[in-house]
């Protein structure tokens, strides 16, 4: 049995739980480095040193593995809760009382292809602010959530200027890239006169719809939505250099830069990307929307993180206005900034996050942290608000003694971990960090980048025999395209091979990411093994065209049902969404094939005209002189 801990998103009233159940395919750049350290069909690469432990191999379309999934949720909200609701899966609900319902999956969905998310809501007003608490003989743990009162008039709203950066790579293609086409229109109609907007699309290269961005008129409005109805899902997924064509365009005096990705995150170089956030972002604020039914929320939820924005997510299955409108509602007014907490006498400490970051309107502030003895106190927010000073007092009590809400150390414990894997994209993985996150991992039993838990089965089958590696295949996940991320007639082929992405600048080695699935009990910690961070790129190759697109092998058909599949190297959810197809690529270089001929068929057809006419010229001259 899995269990974890962790603290439900919440927004205007909604409380909602995300448990992933399959990884999808990464993209991974890098030159080929020592090989394969794993059993995945790519292989390690300068910038994603793990990528042959995240390339499981994927099955077919119409293929099952026989591994289905269980899954049973106790909801006890504490007070009575409604409009319980889960929008990927059916389940089945029994109400025990007004405030518990057990849910069960439906046994016709138990295909582990994407995510389970729950949503609900609880009745009454949100409260104002709450504090959870835990202590035992380690000390108190405690989680402190504020909902700060404010609002800004009209006079006080900043100028915006908006970089839409969209994802357009093979895994994006059908029923994610469409759903990223309605987003684009919604946030194009949705901004305001005053904004001023660019359009940045990237897969194996970036392009741009303006070479800087533009006011926002209603030509310039068409002009954008021509250019994205013309986006199609081919090709790998260089992200880390649409992300820096983004923040590198020149920002305009007086406006607040405010980058919107969409993407579905599947990607193998995060620690890359985290680091070009964090070093060029130069006072730009980064949001992201996730899009689709399993995406890499590790990716958005700390690129929007450390870009001091925040991330979205919308199913291919569902509306998209609701997610824009609610992004429009965060950026429409000044966020607090600035924020400060008085903790007058109250013994806290190691706080998480360390520095609280700006908030835009409606988040809540959330802080995380320990204090040796209880106690009551009348703790003062300060901050500012579009230039204003801005003063929240509240009264918090952490209890002396307090067995129950024990998760708090667990939850603390997380945030800890977050906050130093944070420190690691400033100041690169050190030998004292990696202890720190090791020593975490051990005592409060997560799991890390390096701590694992360990499955150890107690009866021994094969007791003449060698222990055996089987590779496990895993669904794709639903709605993200096999051809397009393994391309058409070659994704039957065979015999796993090195996947490369071929693009006019350079070439790139196969795609995977990194992506953990939920513990499982007790964790084993690994010897701490620092990993290299990936080496920035020094030059940024920006309006790169894909003319020639990735050439894929496809993982080799993994068994039916419940049979193992032979092959230990195959391309996975660690391989990229963004796995360089081939089919786009070939496609791509039939239509620069056929623009050459046709241009090719149009001079000889001129030259020929102008042959005849000459020679008509010629005879009725001949003939007057005669």
């Amino acid at each position: 049995t899995i269990r974890y801990v962790n603290i439900l998103r919440y927004a205007k009233g909604n409380y909602e739980l995300v448990f992933p159940m399959v990884v999808g395919p990464r993209y991974i750049p890098g030159k080929v480095a020592t090989g394969h350290s794993g059993t995945g069909s790519a292989p390690d690469t300068d910038v994603v040193p793990d990528a042959s432990r995240i390339t499981p191999p994927v099955l077919k379309p119409g293929e099952r593995s026989g591994h289905d999934i269980a899954l049973s949720v106790k909801l006890d909200a504490g007070v009575p809760i409604k409009n319980v609701i889960s929008i990927s899966h059916v389940v089945d609900i029994k109400d025990i009382n007004p405030h518990e319902q057990h849910l069960q999956l439906n046994p016709a969905d138990t295909i582990p292809n994407k995510d389970f998310v729950l949503r609900y809501q609880v009745a009454g007003m949100a409260p104002e602010m709450a504090t959870i608490a835990h202590h035992d003989k380690r000390g108190g743990f405690f989680t402190l959530i504020v909902q700060p009162q404010h609002t800004v008039t009209d006079d006080q709203v900043v100028p915006r200027e908006l970089i839409f950066i969209v994802d357009t790579s093979g895994s994006m293609r059908g029923f994610p890239i469409e759903k990223s086409k309605e987003a684009m229109r919604l946030l194009i109609k949705g901004m305001r006169s005053t904004d001023t907007f660019n359009v940045v699309r990237f897969a194996g290269g970036t392009g741009t719809l303006w070479h800087k961005p533009k006011p926002y008129t209603q030509t310039h409005a068409e002009e954008a939505l021509r250019y994205v109805d013309r986006f199609k899902g081919r090709g790998g997924t260089e992200m880390r250099k649409g992300i820096l064509e983004a923040l590198a365009q020149p920002a305009a005096e007086g406006y607040l830069r405010i980058a919107f990705l969409l993407t579905d995150g599947y990607v193998g170089n995060e620690f890359g990307i985290f680091q070009a956030i964090e070093k060029e972002r130069r006072g730009a604020r980064v949001f992201s929307l996730g899009v689709g039914s399993s995406v890499n929320r590790y990716l958005l939820d700390r690129a929007a993180e450390i870009g001091r924005g925040e991330a979205f997510y919308v199913r291919q299955d569902e509306n998209s206005d609701k997610v824009i409108n609610k992004f429009f509602q965060r950026v429409d007014r000044p966020a607090l900034a600035h924020i400060e907490i008085d903790w007058g006498n109250l013994d806290v400490s190691e706080l998480s996050p360390a520095k609280v970051p700006d908030l835009w309107a409606g988040q809540p502030i959330r802080i995380h942290g320990r204090y040796r003895k209880g106690g009551e106190e009348t703790i003062i927010v300060r901050g500012q608000l579009a230039n204003q000073p801005y003063i929240q007092r509240l009264p918090v009590k952490l209890p002396q003694n307090e067995p129950a809400h024990e998760a708090m150390a667990t939850v603390w414990a997380r945030q800890q971990v977050r906050q130093l894997m944070s420190q690691m994209v400033r100041q690169g993985q050190t030998k004292e960090l990696i202890e720190q996150v090791t020593q975490l991992g051990l005592n409060f039993r997560l799991m890390t980048q390096w701590t694992s838990f360990v499955a150890v089965e107690e009866k021994v089958v094969n007791t003449d025999g060698k222990p055996q590696t089987v590779v496990q295949p895993v669904e794709m996940p639903e709605g993200v395209s096999y051809e397009g991320v393994f391309g058409g007639e070659q994704a039957a082929a065979t015999p796993p091979a090195q996947v490369r992405y071929k693009s006019m600048a350079r070439a790139y080695a196969l795609p995977p990411a990194k992506h953990a699935a939920p513990p499982s009990p007790a964790p084993l910690a690994q010897a701490p093994q620092p990993l290299e961070p990936p080496a920035p790129t020094a030059s940024m190759e920006s309006k790169t065209k894909e003319k020639y697109m990735p050439e894929f092998t496809a993982p080799p058909s993994p068994a039916p049902l419940a049979q193992a599949p032979q092959s230990t190297a195959s391309m996975g959810p660690a391989a990229d969404s963004m796995h360089q197809p081939v089919e786009p690529a070939a496609l791509e270089h039939k239509e620069y094939m056929s623009r050459w001929k046709t241009l090719l068929l149009a001079v000889v057809i001129g030259l020929v005209v102008l042959i005849v006419v000459g020679l008509v010229y010629f005879i009725r001259r001949r003939t007057r002189t005669l």
